[in-house]
């Protein structure tokens, strides 16, 4: 599974990586398996994170990656 943000306004390029290296995004945390609230991310300048599943077409090294269409979470 992939997830991504949508964020509302302009971000600088370290605000950006700060988002998609967000571990919550990621995963939901081991000590509460929840992902982050809607407030706390709404409180980083997310409206919405997506997700779409990561699907590998054929064997390596010929092989190709699609995702699958993506969904609000």
């Amino acid at each position: 599974m992939w997830k991504y943000p949508v964020w509302r306004s302009p971000l600088t390029r370290d605000a950006i990586r700060s988002l998609l290296a967000l571990r919550a995004l990621a995963a939901p945390s081991d000590e509460t398996k929840r992902e982050p609230s809607r407030d706390d991310l709404h409180a980083r300048g997310v409206d919405a994170v997506y997700s779409a599943r990561r699907i590998q077409v054929g064997n390596p090294p010929l092989h190709k990656i699609n995702f699958s269409p993506a969904h609000a979470r």
